[in-house]
């Protein structure tokens, strides 16, 4: 019976470490909570946001989405202060290309690591291109 509650006990302390592996940030940002991820007024603040602190922000791969013939990677942008959902599209697919495969599936959660993107501001908010991930930690 005592080996039967030992593993129980350990079980779920691995499921909470696992758990708490995310990095949650807190979000200060009005425009985050009041605007739509798709709004050109979100997408640039979040691009400015990027351009500002890239290293302090964690990405987490949350869904796949194919849109106007292009391919997007939904990902919770996480950070001291930022707490938002970026479009990343993908146009070359190097070094995630299992994720394109399968849509996202299998993936939700993983951090995308060293993550690097191009930013190309335009006058309907600002685009987010993949360009290359370091690692993929699920």
């Amino acid at each position: 019976m005592l080996p039967t509650k030992l593993f129980s006990y350990l079980l779920v302390i691995c499921f909470f470490l696992a758990a708490c592996h995310r990095k949650e940030g807190i979000n200060k940002e009005p425009i985050f909570t009041n605007n739509a991820p798709e709004s050109v007024v979100y997408k640039r603040k979040l691009a400015d946001l990027i351009l500002a602190d890239d290293d302090a922000l964690s990405y987490f791969i949350k869904d796949y989405r194919v849109q106007d013939g292009h391919d997007f990677l939904l990902v919770t942008v996480s950070g001291p202060d930022v707490l938002a959902t970026a479009y990343i599209q993908i146009n070359d697919p190097k070094g995630i290309e299992d994720i394109v495969v399968k849509r996202a599936n299998g993936y939700a959660g993983a951090e995308l690591e060293g993550l690097k993107l191009q930013i190309i501001k335009e006058p309907n908010g600002a685009v987010l291109l993949y360009q290359s991930v370091e690692n993929i930690a699920d």
